[in-house]
């Protein structure tokens, strides 16, 4: 992975993860997601970064 900032150099990443769309009514459709990110940065402890996110968002399709 990049990254703007010399301050960090670039490292690995790694993320997985799993998601559904609910049906809804006429085109708007409701998603669900939860990630799991890790990044390689040294001077974090155990040199990287994990972390995971929820999203939640539609779809008008």
């Amino acid at each position: 992975m990049w990254t703007p900032s010399s301050r960090y150099p670039d490292g690995n990443y790694f993320g997985v993860g799993f998601g559904i769309q609910f049906a809804g009514e006429k085109r708007w459709n409701t998603i669900v997601r939860l990630d799991y990110h890790r990044k390689g940065i040294v001077g974090f402890e155990n040199n990287r970064l994990d972390s995971v996110s929820f999203g939640l968002g539609f779809s008008l399709f």
